[in-house]
């Protein structure tokens, strides 16, 4: 196929906004370049015949940089359904090993080097050379374009095929072939997710907000009480400090990791008053702000390549990092009249990950023949008949425990705190070492391959995950941090290549089939259809997802669990 350089030039709705707004924006000019470079751009009244394009842009390799934000404007305002990519920052993303961390650009240089905007690239790959954005903000529609304007618009396109081309030298040189493909098929699911937007319900909202401001006001009072004022501000950390260490409690700060050191039921009033406070300011409050009028749903915005391991990352709002704890928070995001939500997730993934690249013949067996791997543990661990172990007991939740916090390299304080604060079960140091080195003896194939990859992750810098994707860690990390980092890294990594691999085939499936993408979170995916196609949505889903999942499970079996409702739950 051939390649069809392009760039698109809006007017935002809302100069202020700091996300696009695909309903309410509006484009200003089309250019694109050939690679004969032929220069061409679409402007004023010519833009009312650019449907007439829709055939010619379809059938070529459009290549561009951040080109979600283009595809979702022109499918959206003019159903123009690039489906066929090359994206450069999303390549410059992968040949990097992922984003940089934001506190890497200490100077503009550093941004240069390491960031990941048009400029950026050029800087790069175009000897130094320094192009200028000043103009990306002058367009407006309606108004004849200046020769500088449209000079601007031709060498933006003009940096592209070199860009690209150089690029994938890198590619090539690197073997990354693969995750280019992966990645850039993406591009048009994101654009999918993006202009589906979830749904939710005004009314659940209200209901919810109301008794979440009810329950922080009585919990507010009973603090006021037992500190004798309600002259403190409870979200003060020098007045919680200053409280608390009056009432004999000797914490120096209010982070979690301190407060997780002292058992003392004020601790836990405190914690709870600031976990409802939360949700009223930082969810209850501002979701209304992000629902879009033209639709009524909220269309947050995602990046594909969040972070390191490739995994989506989201903000405007982020659905991702919806409360948990309280369990009516999800009935806000129902299904519209006459619809279902579907959720679809891997179960115990990142574990049967571990299990297979580490080819521990315990998990093998365990998944194998559908033995819960927590009770295993735990009958390891506490050295206990299987079956004498409840699905809720104490023991297989130390066990679950350590079995999801081993691959991250988690110490015996960190067992002690993570059991703490969320099951309410306190260890003492001693007993958390020796269950660590209980489960350690217990799985020793596992725990050879992770003292191998942190060892090899610390030296080098550099992994691959088993699908080939690169993985770089921070030169600044020290020893200990590296290690961890290279633990989790190739187990995240290709729980999220899985996904990836499958989305394309599932929106090939399902979206001309009017089903909305509107929601993933790591492992998770979640769809709305039409309640009548629930059956149907859901056998695809699984299908996919397991088949992806099985390319590389190749001992451990790959189950999909998938779930419906009126609104957004997980079983």
């Amino acid at each position: 196929m051939s390649f069809l350089f392009l760039d698109i030039e809006t007017m935002r709705f809302d100069p202020k906004s700091k996300k696009p707004d695909y309903h309410r924006d509006q484009i200003v000019t089309v250019q694109f370049l050939t690679e004969l470079g032929d220069f061409y751009i679409i402007k004023g009244e010519e833009l009312d015949d650019l449907l007439d394009y829709k055939e010619f842009f379809e059938n070529f390799t459009v290549v561009g940089h951040n080109l979600k934000f283009d595809c979702g404007m022109l499918k959206q305002q003019y159903g123009i359904n690039i489906q066929s990519v090359y994206d450069t920052m999303i390549a410059e993303l992968v040949l990097s090993g992922g984003p940089a961390p934001a506190d890497s650009f200490r100077t503009s240089e550093d941004r240069d080097k390491k960031g990941m905007r048009l400029k950026d690239l050029v800087y790069r790959y175009c000897d130094g050379e320094r192009m200028s954005k000043g103009l990306q903000c002058s367009f407006r529609l309606g108004e004849e374009l200046t020769a500088e304007q449209i000079e601007y618009c031709r060498k933006d396109l003009e940096y592209l095929p070199v860009i690209m081309a150089k690029q994938q030298e890198k590619i090539k040189e690197f073997s990354l072939e693969s995750i280019i493909e992966t990645e850039m098929a993406m591009v048009p699911v994101m654009v999918w997710l993006e202009l589906s937007g979830m749904h939710y319900s005004p009314e659940k909202l209200g209901e919810i907000t109301a008794e979440l401001e009810r329950l922080e006001k009585n919990m507010r009072y009973d603090l006021y009480a037992v500190f004798r004022t309600s002259k403190i501000n409870l979200s003060s950390s020098p007045d919680m400090v200053k409280q608390f260490n009056k009432e004999g409690i000797p914490v120096t700060s209010v982070s979690a990791d301190e407060l997780a050191k002292y058992e003392d039921p004020l601790i836990d009033q405190y914690q709870d008053h600031k976990t409802t406070k939360h949700l009223i300011t930082s969810f209850s409050s501002k979701l209304p702000a992000y629902r879009a009028k033209a639709t009524g749903r909220v269309h947050a915005s995602f990046n594909q390549y969040g972070a390191k391991s490739g995994r989506f990352s989201c903000k405007y709002p982020n659905l991702q990092q919806q409360p948990s704890k309280f369990k009516k928070w999800r009935t806000i995001f129902a299904a519209e009249p006459g619809n279902k939500i579907i959720a679809c997730d891997y179960s115990q993934i990142e574990l049967k990950i571990l299990g297979e690249i580490a080819n521990e013949p315990e998990f093998i067996k365990a998944y194998g023949k559908g033995v819960d791997l927590h009770k295993l543990t735990a009958s390891k661990v506490f050295n206990l008949p299987i079956e004498s172990i409840g699905k809720d007991s104490r023991e297989r939740s130390i066990a679950k425990t350590i079995n999801f916090g081993l691959n991250y390299g988690m110490s015996a304080p960190g067992l002690m705190r993570r059991l703490k604060t969320e099951a309410g079960i306190e260890l003492s140091e001693s007993e958390a070492k020796e269950y660590i080195r209980t489960f350690k003896e217990a799985y020793p194939a596992i725990t050879l391959y992770l003292n191998r990859i942190s060892q090899g992750g610390a030296q080098t810098r550099r992994l691959r995950n088993a699908a080939g994707r690169l993985l770089i860690i921070d030169e600044d990390k020290d020893e200990g941090a590296s290690g961890r980092e290279a633990m989790n890294l190739p187990i995240q990594s290709l729980c999220a290549d899985m996904i990836k691999e499958a989305l394309p085939k599932i929106q090939a499936k399902l979206e001309p089939m009017g089903v909305k993408f509107i929601n993933t979170i790591h492992d998770e995916l979640v769809f709305e259809c039409k309640e009548e196609q629930t059956e149907e949505v859901c056998s695809i889903a699984k299908r996919i997802m397991e088949e992806a999942g099985n390319r590389y499970l190749k001992n451990i079996p790959c189950i999909a669990d998938v779930f419906s409702s009126d609104y957004w739950k997980k079983e």
